[in-house]
């Protein structure tokens, strides 16, 4: 799937209500790519006539208006299978708890930039598509279009040269999705092409928080991209391991590996020796790849007793106890070393054993916890469960039978299910989760900010804890619009009735402005990674 060709995509119906900036908004996602139908008042049926997977409520400076178009709306929004994406003010972040009511399946903070708006609405689409409740992909723009992005060897070339030739820094990385084929024989061309684009969205978002729109991302030919920015706001080191992370997060339900090469300019040097570094940093492509060795050895490994857990602390902001721990999944390979668990699951999808890891981790996390020292006996335990894991009918009672077969106590388990793969069937998945809730365990939503429909699930699963992921709780420091939005989810917590646990806190100002609203625990290097049982005795006795 050459990077050089576009295919033309048949324009997907979407439905804008905006009481006051409808023109705006049409031009923008006409300018996408949609055949919009936009309305200034609701008129009933509308929606549903439109034929569109998603209905975009707009109610920057008509909260009000907004909140009743929303509650008419859900209903019909609800037997069509769509989602309901709500543009909502900084002004009324406080109130997105009332958004949820109203029956939005996902909403977008204002100010944002059209990337992010855009990018919305294709996460909006993708719900309701991947639910199986609509027809094909509604894919939006055409494959190729940019998002900041041209030629690799001409945009980002041009404009780190006149950076550099101003004598200001520059550091660039080049980036390479692994093993993109096996993504397209996996899923098909479509999806891969889906799965570009959000790559290229990441890297954008890593851009806009590292460089402050002092940086150029550009897409080269198949699934390779280069970002560069301004060197005096990050390092290569950092600038690599922010576009690590972005990219080998899961892509729905493909998870495809990265690999990533930086470098920073030197006194004198012009902009193609500088770029020519960076992909030298970046090297060749491991041949068959490393994740597919992994996946060969992996049935080995689950049956050899090389993979095991370690346990990071969660912390009880108030009194600064550590009370519970999340259990986190390591290979110890005998060639390459500690393997974590994101490189480990990635092999497990490409193995087929995505469900038998989850089941091994799970009862290895369990029969170790329930062998844990008496200074450990007042600790909670987080497991986590996948979508695959909640797709079996039986799911719950084989949980509940392998808790009682470790003999690790109901009432100090935590499920946890991660945010970032979609669940198929979220009626079944509630049920699921009420069954364990009934049976003395709690329920939780991790990493809630990095996933598809975070709305629709706080409505349809039964939950007691919800789990801030590490990058809202990076803009809880920042002034402006990421704050906005880390105050609002913790809001919405609040209003829910949710226990709020923060992950990846690494400074106190973090923790302490968590608190300030309403975040009760937090996990992260503040506290102290994952640890082995010894190490975790070591800290709870401090």
């Amino acid at each position: 799937m050459g990077g050089e060709k576009q295919s033309e995509v048949r324009a997907a119906p979407l439905y804008v209500l905006s009481f006051r900036q409808l023109d705006e908004l049409l031009q923008l996602t006409s300018g996408a790519g949609w055949a919009v139908v936009g309305a200034r008042r609701l008129e009933p049926g509308a929606f549903a006539d439109s034929g569109a997977s998603v209905a975009v409520v707009d109610a920057r400076g008509s909260f009000a208006d907004g909140l009743d178009a929303m509650r008419a709306l859900a209903p019909e929004v609800e037997r069509a299978g769509a989602a309901l994406l709500a543009l909502v003010s900084h002004r009324d972040a406080g109130a997105i708890g009332s958004v949820h009511e109203a029956g939005a399946t996902h909403f977008l903070l204002s100010p944002a930039g059209e990337g992010e708006f855009v990018h919305a609405i294709r996460f909006a689409e993708r719900f309701a598509e991947r639910l199986g409740r609509r027809g094909t992909p509604s894919l939006g723009r055409r494959r190729g279009d940019p998002v900041a992005v041209a030629a690799v060897g001409d945009a980002v070339r041009r404009w780190a040269a006149g950076r550099l030739a101003a004598g200001r820094p520059v550091v660039a990385a080049r980036a390479a999705l692994a093993s993109f084929d096996l993504v397209n024989s996996a899923h098909g061309r479509a999806a891969g092409d889906l799965i570009l684009d959000e790559a290229a969205e990441r890297l954008r978002s890593v851009a806009d928080e590292l460089f402050a729109g002092e940086a150029m991302v550009a897409r080269g030919s198949g699934p390779e991209f280069l970002l560069a920015g301004d060197g005096a706001r990050a390092s290569g080191e950092a600038l690599s391991a922010r576009i690590a992370d972005a990219l080998t997060r899961p892509f729905g339900r493909a998870l495809v590996g990265a690999r990533v090469g930086a470098a920073s300019s030197r006194p004198g040097e012009d902009a193609g020796a500088l770029l020519r570094r960076a992909g030298d940093a970046l090297g060749p492509a491991e041949e068959g790849g490393a994740i597919e060795e992994l996946a060969v050895e992996l049935h080995h490994a689950i049956g050899g007793g090389q993979i095991g857990v370690l346990f990071q602390p969660q912390v009880e902001i108030a009194s600064g106890r550590i009370v519970g721990v999340e259990a986190l999944a390591r290979w110890e390979h005998p060639k390459r070393g500690t393997v974590g668990a994101d490189a480990l699951f990635m092999a497990a999808e490409r193995a087929g054993l995505a469900a038998a890891l989850s089941e091994h981790v799970q009862g290895v996390a369990l029969r170790e916890a329930a062998r844990w020292p008496a200074a450990l006996d007042a600790l909670r335990l987080s497991i986590n469960v996948t979508a695959e894991d909640l797709a079996g009918a039986d799911f719950a009672d084989r949980l509940l039978a392998r808790v009682e077969e470790a003999g690790f106590p109901r009432a100090r388990l935590t499920v946890e299910v991660t945010e970032t793969g979609l669940i198929a069937d979220l009626d079944r998945a509630g049920a699921l989760l009420g069954r364990l809730r009934e049976a003395g365990c709690r329920t939780a939503i991790d990493d809630f900010g990095t996933g598809y429909s975070s709305l629709a699930y706080l409505n349809a699963l039964p939950l007691d804890y919800l789990k801030v992921d590490k990058a809202l709780v990076r803009g809880v420091e920042r002034d402006g619009r990421e704050r906005v939005v880390a105050q609002g989810v913790l809001a919405l917590a609040r209003s829910l009735g949710l226990h709020v646990v923060a992950e990846g806190v690494e400074t106190e100002a973090q923790r302490d402005l968590l608190a300030a609203h309403g975040c009760e625990l937090y996990q992260g290097f503040l506290c102290a990674g994952a640890v082995s049982v010894g190490e975790l005795v070591g800290l709870v006795s401090s």
